[in-house]
């Protein structure tokens, strides 16, 4: 009896009964829902392919395309910041 919350006989059987619910809802509601969560994880597996694979596309489409037969060699035009280590090797 320490161990209730309830003072009564009728408190102590309340929580007993408010006890047996949570946990015969807790087994139904975990019962119906491990189906619905495998679904989910897979679900959520294909979406993160399909992202991954879309990020990948458009990072590949932003980088500069080669071209043969150019003739002079490539040179960045970007101006050298101060703290390059370009320019300290230059001069």
């Amino acid at each position: 009896m320490d161990e209730f919350h309830g003072w009564s006989e009728r408190g102590i059987r309340q929580e007993l009964y408010a006890h047996f619910n949570l946990i015969a809802m807790a087994r139904l509601f975990s019962n119906h829902i491990d189906g619905i969560l495998d679904e989910m994880i897979l679900k959520h597996a294909v979406s993160l392919a399909d992202t991954v694979g879309r990020a990948a596309g458009s990072i590949l489409a932003v980088r500069a395309r080669l071209r043969p037969g150019r003739s002079f060699p490539r040179r960045s035009r970007k101006p050298v910041g101060k703290w390059s280590r370009r320019r300290l090797w230059e001069t």
